[in-house]
């Protein structure tokens, strides 16, 4: 485990229905976004408050390699799953009262474990909504602390989202955030997530770290590391 990937999603309006569609690519890193290695969609629905969402990777022959469900209220978590087609690996979170129970299944066999609920709790599913919705606290002094569920590991991680910089791409100035774990341990073994996002829209552009879909080596898929580029409709 090094880090997560996570994606971009936007708050609907109360009492009416709100979709739209996000294009995302994976490129392999430290290649100028040069080689692609997977193309993202991902799909937000919002009605009456409620937003689900779905986010597709697939590789370069158009095989589903990740398939991610989010369901979330305002910017908290109903629930969140997964099926790593390309492992045979599903996950599933949700939030029931004050705990926050996880299933993992792998060849047929199924494991599960509860915690207790400790908010702010994101997913990939969630995870930009809270940060347009926490703007000013993330970007201004020390950041904020939250809590990430990683379902492969059937539990829940303390991570830390600040602001590290900004730069200007033509005439939008981009806002650059670092997600790291609150753990000096895990910090020791985890490395960094980064995210550029567009100060005006707060639309996240770009994402440098651990992403979804593994890559295949030899006969066998590891982690991989990607830089992944968004595009927003207009």
């Amino acid at each position: 485990m090094r880090t997560f990937s996570l994606f971009f999603i936007i708050l609907g309006f109360y009492q009416m229905v709100f979709a739209e569609s996000i294009v995302g690519e994976v490129f392999e890193q430290k290649t100028n976004f040069g080689k692609k290695l997977y193309n993202l969609d991902i799909d937000v629905k919002t009605s009456e408050g409620l937003t689900k969402t779905l986010a597709v990777y697939k590789d370069m022959k158009g095989e589903l390699a990740v398939e991610e469900k989010g369901v979330f209220r305002g910017d908290e978590l109903i629930s969140f799953d997964v099926d790593r087609v390309q492992t045979h690996e599903k996950g599933h979170i949700e939030v029931q009262g004050d705990k926050i129970l996880f299933v993992y299944e792998k060849d047929g066999k199924k494991k599960t474990s509860e915690e207790r609920l400790r908010k702010p709790l994101l997913t990939p599913a969630n995870f930009n909504i809270f940060v347009a919705n926490h703007w000013n606290e993330i970007t201004n002094g020390s950041g904020m602390e939250v809590r990430f569920g990683v379902w492969f590991r059937l539990e829940t991680v303390g991570f830390k989202i600040f602001k590290v910089g900004e730069v200007q791409k033509g005439t939008q100035k981009w806002i650059q955030l670092r997600m790291k774990p609150s753990s000096f341990l895990i910090a020791a073994l985890v490395d960094p997530l980064n995210l550029w996002y567009d100060e005006n829209t707060k639309h996240l552009m770009e994402l440098s770290g651990r992403v979804s879909p593994k890559i295949l080596s030899g006969n066998k898929f590891k982690d991989l590391d990607g830089d992944v580029r968004y595009v927003h409709p207009n």
